[in-house]
């Protein structure tokens, strides 16, 4: 079998599709034997062996975890790079305690990847981990942390994503915007709106769509003032947003009587309101 396998990730690099299908094919039917070898394969010079040998460990799944765990600590950064890649595609909660220490890798693109990675999995537990790297000196890492924290969606992150809104990286803050949306609750409403009082184009687009989404009639007020943008689209999106908020009982009247709106921006959310049925 160990000469089997030798041969199948050799045929990996063939220049036929049809004997690197079939190696493949092979590879991923042998399961946990050939997850050793495979992992290896990640650091061959053939970038097709390369391709194929990640595919393969995340169709074999779980087998392959522990191994892929080990990579991490690999003195090559293209492995533990390559392994945290292929961690976060299967998704394997296991993986969890590793990943969480690849986020203090020497090398940033290994902490990217172990950030997104735990965002994969699913396990709140890489929560507070992420909002460390959050401080990370590259904005690709922190980019990655705030979108981890978006799928993980756990509610004590709330204040190191609102201070995350100040990062000076626009998709950063965008990224916390989004993240402080799947998060909810009240406490979130008010730096989503500092946010979009100070955002530029991509940010306050992603704060006001968080705000519509959340449906917290508190939100009123900024959403009112963001029809008064010079950028029309911007003005669009906000009247949609108004239109998922309040009641039909109350939100128009407030909207009646927001004094910084002019009658047309009016006329543009309680059409919104009336579109989406409030």
């Amino acid at each position: 079998m160990t000469n089997d396998i030798a041969g199948w990730i050799r045929a990996l690099g063939h220049e036929s599709e049809v004997v690197r299908s079939n190696a493949a094919a092979s590879l991923a039917e042998a399961g946990s034997a050939a997850v050793v070898p495979l992992c290896r394969a990640l650091e061959n010079e053939n970038s097709s062996i390369r391709t194929s040998a990640a595919q393969i460990l995340i169709r074999i799944g779980s087998p392959a975890v522990a191994p892929l765990c080990w990579a991490l600590a690999n003195p090559d950064w293209y492995f533990r790079h390559s392994a945290a890649e292929v961690l976060g595609s299967i998704g394997d909660a296991a993986a969890v305690g590793p990943l969480c220490k690849a986020l203090q890798d020497t090398d940033w693109f290994v902490r990217k990847y172990a950030a997104e990675a735990l965002g994969k999995t699913g396990d709140a537990s890489a929560a507070g981990p992420l909002c460390s790297v959050l401080q990370d000196s590259q904005w690709q890492v922190r980019l990655s942390a705030a979108k981890a924290l978006q799928k993980l969606a756990v509610s004590y992150t709330a204040a190191p994503l609102c201070k995350a809104l100040e990062d000076n990286n626009e998709q950063v803050r965008a990224a916390a915007i989004h993240a402080l949306a799947s998060i909810g609750g009240t406490d979130a409403v008010v730096p989503l709106c500092t946010a979009l009082a100070n955002a530029e184009r991509e940010s306050c687009l992603a704060a006001i769509e968080a705000l519509g989404k959340m449906g917290d009639v508190s939100a009123v007020g900024c959403l009112c003032q963001a029809l008064e943008h010079e950028d029309e689209f911007i003005c669009k999106v906000a009247a949609e947003a108004l239109g998922k908020l309040g009641d039909k009982k109350t939100l128009p009247r407030n909207i009646l009587l927001c004094r910084e709106m002019t009658p047309h921006n009016k006329a543009l959310a309680l059409n919104a309101l009336s579109q989406n049925g409030k």
